[in-house]
């Protein structure tokens, strides 16, 4: 069974000068993409410490802030009725969840 330890937010770190509201609109190939299901990625690492998690967080944080857009919302484009945008706002994020595994009879190489 599956057991949640702990979901954080993980807000963009800005490179240089704070990070301001910023609307990107879909183009058509990302908007082929809006109805399909929702892509999940899980990852596994055996025996995680905490150093290994402040990395990721700490990685992931710097990635959003480059690429900051991405930490932001999908949203109706406002005044439309058919167009779709990322709409980031200081301190949008992303969801880090951290989850052990704790079934002995099953190992790591099974289940990744």
């Amino acid at each position: 069974m599956a057991r949640v330890l702990r979901a954080s937010h993980v807000a963009a770190l800005p490179a240089g000068a704070a990070l301001h509201e910023l609307s990107l609109p879909l183009t058509y190939l990302d908007a082929v993409w809006l109805h399909a299901p929702l892509v999940e990625g899980v990852f596994f690492y055996p025996d995680a410490t905490s150093d290994v998690l402040s990395n990721l967080t700490d990685s992931l944080s710097n990635a959003l802030g480059a690429f900051y857009p991405l930490a932001g919302r999908l949203r109706l484009t406002p005044g439309t009725h058919n167009r779709y945008e990322l709409h980031y706002q200081p301190g949008d994020g992303v969801t880090f969840t951290v989850a052990e595994y704790d079934n002995h009879h099953v190992g790591f190489e099974e289940l990744a």
